[in-house]
């Protein structure tokens, strides 16, 4: 079970307040392939958020730059299963 990043107050984030507030705690409601993807996507989100926070803990600019491309990586894996996921809403919808 993946669970949700324990995000700050985001100003101005209605997406982040929506998704944690709404869809989120809803996913077991929806197709099993569309809740799949929300686990896939918080769990990369989550992983992101942890090398991110590496950084502070580093001392030399060889390491920050290491933990960037890292961080880049986690980044650019987000993209396909977020296209993913907007596919198959897309269609979702489109069909109802």
């Amino acid at each position: 079970m993946v669970r949700p990043f324990l995000t700050r107050n985001v100003p101005n984030a209605p997406l982040v307040s929506f998704f944690y507030s709404e869809i989120w705690p809803n996913k077991d409601q929806y197709p099993l392939e569309i809740s799949g993807l929300l686990e896939n996507i918080e769990r990369l989100h989550c992983d992101f958020h942890q090398k991110a926070f590496e950084i502070e803990s580093v001392a030399t600019q060889e390491e920050k730059l290491k933990i960037l491309k890292e961080v880049e990586e986690y980044s650019m894996s987000l993209l396909n299963p977020l296209l993913s996921l907007r596919g198959k809403l897309k269609r979702l919808f489109n069909e109802g």
